[in-house]
């Protein structure tokens, strides 16, 4: 009798060991959901929840990659209605907390923001950008170098207008010096992107006034004074194109490329680099940035006495 109780309390054991391992295991749900998982750190992630253990939340994110979540590093999960759903987890890519897959290397495509998120790039080291977003879809930002001259306001309005496609409407009025209202910049631009976080192209279209007060100066030598108080204005529109692709097998590493025509400064531009995005919050990109002046007939450019020269870049974005 002893014999039947010892081996009937071995079978309960392994019975109920065996339903403690399977259920530790992710389980799929019958019906994946979509929602929100906000983590501890602050970041969150959108997709469908596939399944769940114990210990593990699975989320397929919209471009079908498997993210494994510890549960303990969750602090929230918000589900998304349906009526949202589209708009909401097609955002994903644009609302994670990764800065790389918004930036090309001196321009930002129109993916939406991350509300109450504050985040910025850098051009060669030299030129800053730092935005605070008050909506997904509205941010506002100051440009300038670390002297704070020039220095530029800009207002940007990003809005998904269609499955991976996004407009992008920027406003940019900036001063050339710290006190003469006389001297400023006036831009607006229209961006297109389509794409996702892994690839996406951007389209961009716009038109710049700048207008520099020149003050009356006089030759020491000759004595003679140069006259004053007028404006040297250029306006120029202006069109590009950029593009950005993760490689293939490397994680966080992405190559990207970008082209800017100036048609009435007669200067064209372009950039190409890769761009590491090993930290979710920050990435730096190394590459070259090429400069053409396109010398038009009866033409202006700000590279009067080159061709075209070819320098290294180097920059960063950050997000926070």
């Amino acid at each position: 009798m002893g014999k039947e109780i010892l081996i009937f309390a071995i079978f309960i054991f392994l019975f109920f060991s065996g339903i403690s391992q399977s259920d530790s295991l992710p389980k799929k749900n019958k019906k994946p959901f979509p929602c929100e998982i906000k983590l501890n750190d602050g970041s969150s992630y959108k997709g469908y929840i596939e399944g769940q253990s114990d210990t593990l939340i699975l989320l397929r994110t919209s471009m079908g990659v498997l993210v494994h979540i510890p549960k303990k590093q969750v602090s929230a999960i918000q589900a998304i209605s349906i009526k949202n759903q589209r708009d909401s987890l097609h955002f994903v890519s644009n609302h994670s907390q990764s800065t790389a897959p918004n930036y090309y290397t001196t321009s930002r495509n129109a993916f939406l923001f991350n509300p109450g998120g504050v985040y910025g790039s850098s051009n060669d080291l030299l030129f800053y950008t730092v935005n605070y977003a008050f909506t997904k879809n509205i941010s506002v930002g100051l440009s300038s170098t670390p002297i704070l001259l020039p220095a530029a306001l800009n207002l940007r309005g990003n809005f998904q207008i269609g499955h991976e496609f996004y407009l992008g409407l920027t406003a940019i009025a900036g001063d050339l010096t710290y006190f003469d209202s006389k001297t400023y910049l006036l831009s607006g631009i229209i961006t297109l992107t389509y794409g996702n976080e892994r690839r996406n192209f951007s389209f961009f279209g716009g038109y710049g006034n700048f207008n520099n007060w020149i003050l009356p100066r006089r030759n020491r030598r000759t004595g003679i004074t140069t006259t004053g108080n007028y404006y040297v204005s250029r306006n120029s529109s202006f069109a590009g194109a950029a593009f950005l692709s993760i490689f293939p097998k490397l994680k966080g590493v992405y190559v990207t490329a970008e082209g800017m025509v100036y048609p009435e400064v007669n200067l064209l531009t372009a950039s190409a680099a890769i761009r590491f995005n090993r930290h979710a919050r920050i990435s730096w990109d190394f590459g070259l940035q090429h400069f053409h002046n396109m010398n038009f007939v009866n033409g202006w450019s700000p590279f009067a006495h080159w061709d075209y020269f070819t320098i290294p870049y180097l920059g960063f974005a950050f997000s926070f």
